[in-house]
């Protein structure tokens, strides 16, 4: 497996949303146009994202890794919660995640941290982060991936076995939680940051998903709903 974080996302913006989902980020059926990027890893088959409609993604892995990411707005970038909703629908095995090349895994979603680093400011060098970041180059940046599947448990931390200290993965939902069912999850972010990094957190860059089944094969699909960054 190369050195890499992967993952998908989703996230809801209308105008006819209730005031709870003012910050949510927008998905719709043109991924694309609503600021979605693939990111595909070399050598790999890439994993599929849809919007089956307007608010969701869907991840279908055959075989395959690779992930689904978009820039926050600077508005949204020092909230301190994130919240989204989650399902799956169809699991690989469950693998040890701390091992490379056995981390395939349903669902999960990145929070990438960019930092100033003196090549052209924040934003300019946002990009250049997350592409160091998820493949495994010099990264001037920090990820939390929290993550659906694996054979830990829920509330383990371990350091990205990708990232070379540089990233951590938080197990939400192990491989033995109930498929075909939504789960809320609401994280605090800037508890998981300093806890993982021993300091309080700098912006968050971008928001991405994942879903992966490359190393035992096979078939996953999931979907996640309403990522939302919020205050309170």
């Amino acid at each position: 497996m190369i050195t890499h974080v992967r993952g998908a996302v989703l996230a809801v913006l209308f105008v006819t949303a209730p005031p709870a989902l003012a910050a949510s980020l927008p998905v719709t059926r043109d991924l694309a146009a609503s600021g979605w990027r693939p990111l595909e890893f070399p050598g790999f088959k890439a994993t599929e994202f849809h919007c089956p409609e307007d608010g969701v993604i869907e991840v279908v892995a055959r075989d395959s890794s690779s992930m689904l990411y978009r820039q926050v707005p600077e508005a949204q970038q020092r909230k301190r919660h994130l919240v989204w909703r989650w399902r799956v629908d169809t699991a690989p095995p469950a693998t040890d995640l701390t091992r490379r090349g056995r981390d395939d895994r349903p669902l999960a979603l990145h929070v990438a941290f960019a930092e100033e680093d003196g090549r052209g400011g924040l934003f300019g060098a946002l990009t250049r982060d997350l592409i160091d970041a998820m493949t495994g180059a010099p990264a001037h940046g920090k990820v939390l991936t929290y993550v659906w599947g694996g054979t830990q448990r829920p509330g383990d931390r371990f350091a990205n076995p990708h990232l070379d200290g540089n990233g951590v993965m938080i197990v939400l939902r192990d491989g033995a939680t109930p498929q075909g069912e939504w789960f809320k999850e609401r994280i605090d972010l800037a508890a998981d940051f300093e806890r993982a990094f021993g300091r309080p957190p700098p912006s968050v860059a971008f928001i991405a998903v994942s879903g992966d089944s490359d190393d035992e094969g096979g078939l996953s699909r999931g979907r996640v709903a309403a990522i939302m960054l919020a205050d309170g």
